[in-house]
């Protein structure tokens, strides 16, 4: 068997006549193990005056690459329904004719950046009944065993690049976590017409709970009593009237 590509395939069609396959397309002339006819149509008895032949290409479809690639290749009966997701290829491309007899091919695409995997090669077998290693069989069409190969994609990370030649990229480094806490939350109060009556001041853990010995050194857990609602008001209470002065000084 000839070696291929493990590019993914983007695109399946079946043609009329063999010399009509697109450029940039593989025709499957004949079977890979045989090396017989494929022509997809042709009745064992009586010669038929039409074919079909099936070609496929790896191209891109633009010139960034391609945007599909083929993931799955399925096999109905005439009158059968493709599977949900798949497309069917009814119509030869180059005579918009019916594409194929008795059996139809339905091909499954999905966006490049969708999956890992693709299909990236397709044969057709005459003699044997079982895919080559490596292969999966997708079914019989017209006498032919029709199989595909998966096979990992690979894609290329763009490179980071320097805005001028020469730049280096730093890389950040550690900040102490009361500086970088500090830092937050004077940015987080600062007011747009100057600094707010809350800047400067740090927001730290009491240090009576700063040292894990002191969890551990306690012998019981101390006792939270039940208040009321109207407890915690009562005692707790306050009316900020002079944080309420103050940031009403800030902003005249």
């Amino acid at each position: 068997m000839q070696q291929s590509s493990n590019n993914p395939i983007t695109a399946v069609c079946v043609v009329a006549d063999p010399s009509k396959c697109p450029v940039a397309y593989e025709l499957l002339l004949k079977s890979s193990d045989k090396k017989d006819d494929c022509d997809l149509w042709k009745d064992g008895v009586f010669k038929s005056k039409v074919s079909r032949y099936l070609c496929f290409s790896r191209t891109g479809q633009n010139k960034d690459g391609p945007k599909e690639v083929l993931v799955d290749l399925s096999i109905q009966n005439d009158k059968e329904v493709p599977p949900a997701g798949f497309q069917l290829i009814d119509k030869t491309l180059d005579t918009r004719e019916k594409a194929t007899n008795k059996k139809h091919i339905s091909v499954r695409m999905l966006p490049i950046n969708a999956t890992t995997s693709a299909i990236s090669d397709i044969i057709l077998l005459s003699r044997s009944k079982r895919a080559p290693t490596g292969y999966t069989a997708a079914g019989d069409l017209n006498g032919f065993v029709l199989c595909f190969k998966m096979s990992k994609l690979t894609v290329t990370e763009p490179q980071p690049s320097a805005a001028k030649t020469g730049d280096t990229i730093d890389e950040p480094k550690s900040v102490p976590a009361s500086t970088a806490t500090h830092s937050t939350n004077s940015a987080v109060t600062k007011s747009s017409t100057g600094p707010s009556p809350m800047f400067d001041i740090p927001f730290l853990l009491n240090t009576k709970f700063a040292d894990e010995t002191s969890f551990k050194n306690m012998k019981t857990v101390p006792k939270v009593s039940y208040k009321s609602l109207a407890d915690i008001e009562n005692e707790y209470a306050y009316v900020f009237n002079l944080e309420s002065s103050t940031i009403s000084q800030t902003r005249m």
